[in-house]
């Protein structure tokens, strides 16, 4: 018999997708995917100045997510309902919102 296919899904198996884009700094740069990947990350919004909703606040493109960790948003995009963060090293870490 086939194991794990029950119909429910639990939370631990919505793991969300979290891309590593660049990685000049391999050890960095998973530190970023893991801290990207636990951020509440909700929406995106379109329009001139296109915006991401983390923990319930705004942010743009150049906005720091993480003041200690100096991650910023670097895009979102709306067509891949994706947003790219990066931190001082260049990593670069793609998020996409399902």
């Amino acid at each position: 018999g086939a194991h794990g296919q029950g119909g429910s899904q639990s939370e631990a198996e919505r793991v969300p997708k979290v891309f590593v884009l660049e990685s000049p700094d391999r050890a960095h740069a998973e530190q970023l995917r893991i801290f990207v990947s636990s951020l509440p990350v909700t929406g995106v919004i379109g329009g001139p100045e296109p915006r991401t909703m983390i923990e319930g606040r705004m942010y743009r493109v150049g906005d720091v997510v993480d003041e200690s960790r100096r991650i910023v948003v670097l895009q979102i995009d709306m067509n891949t309902q994706s947003v790219a963060f990066g931190d001082a090293g260049g990593n670069i870490v793609q998020r996409v919102i399902e």
